[in-house]
């Protein structure tokens, strides 16, 4: 089974690409990759740590939003380089606006944690 947008190929049983909602088909064309619709991908460059990317991948996942986070190896392997902590969050132009949203939401929510007075398990 094929995804018709992106090629992604799934085992048997499923009927829907996770990533493109769109129903998926037995095979591809041989001339798939010429008929193929262009997607336009928007970088949005952010500061983060591992956890935190963890974090706002289980959101884009959760909102069905297609992404891909350029550099995130180098963050986690240099977590006390500030250099390589920045990141770029690449997702299709469509969603770009909710994902700054997202992104938004997800800082203020870190900051009120990081200034959230201990609880009594502290």
């Amino acid at each position: 089974m094929f995804c018709p947008e992106c090629g992604a190929e799934y085992r048997e049983g499923f009927s829907q690409c996770r990533d493109c909602q769109v129903e998926l088909q037995h095979s591809l064309p041989p001339d798939w990759e010429d008929h193929r619709p262009p997607r336009e991908f928007e970088g949005i460059r952010f500061d983060f740590q591992p956890a935190q990317a963890a974090i706002l991948k289980s959101v884009l996942e959760s909102e069905g939003i297609p992404h891909l986070i350029e550099g995130e190896g180098f963050a986690s392997l240099y977590p006390a380089m500030p250099f390589f902590s920045q990141c770029k969050l690449m997702v299709p132009e469509e969603h770009a606006e909710r994902v700054k949203e997202l992104l938004a939401d997800l800082e203020e929510s870190l900051r009120r944690t990081d200034k959230a007075p201990p609880t009594q398990d502290d």
